[in-house]
């Protein structure tokens, strides 16, 4: 699939995160960073996943379709843990559903790729190649 990092790797780098902040880093700033790139990953899989759930049942074979799906529910899958992280640093409230939902499309950071109409089939296998690349 993507090549995204790890949430070991991530939760890695928030352990660094706060050994730096014993040392007198800025933790927040850096915290803010890690919340915007898992951001980052977890809207582009979403709305990627989105997009490939539309070939649900309009695929040209019935292998590739089913292929299709669940290569779109593992996208819902790497999103869905990319924001219970993200609702887990934030604390308080946050679920991974109020990260995921509770947001206006202008607070989204996807890659614009994921948003492009699914179009010819051809036209969506090169999109998912250069998503993965």
């Amino acid at each position: 699939m993507v090549a995204f990092l790890s949430l070991q790797m991530i939760r890695f780098i928030d352990k660094r995160y706060i050994m730096l902040c014993r040392k007198g880093q800025k933790i927040f700033k850096m915290k803010n960073e890690l919340i915007n790139y898992c951001l980052r990953l977890g809207d582009s899989s979403l709305i990627l996943g989105q997009r490939l759930a539309e070939w649900c049942s309009k695929g040209p074979m019935l292998e590739e379709d089913i292929a299709l799906t669940n290569i779109s529910l593992d996208f819902f899958g790497q999103s869905r843990m990319l924001y219970s992280y993200i609702a887990e640093l934030k604390g308080g409230d946050e679920t991974e559903d109020t990260v995921a939902f509770r947001r206006n499309e202008r607070e989204f950071y996807n890659i614009l790729l994921a948003e492009r109409p699914n179009g010819h089939f051809g036209d969506t296998i090169v999109r998912s190649f250069f998503v993965d690349a």
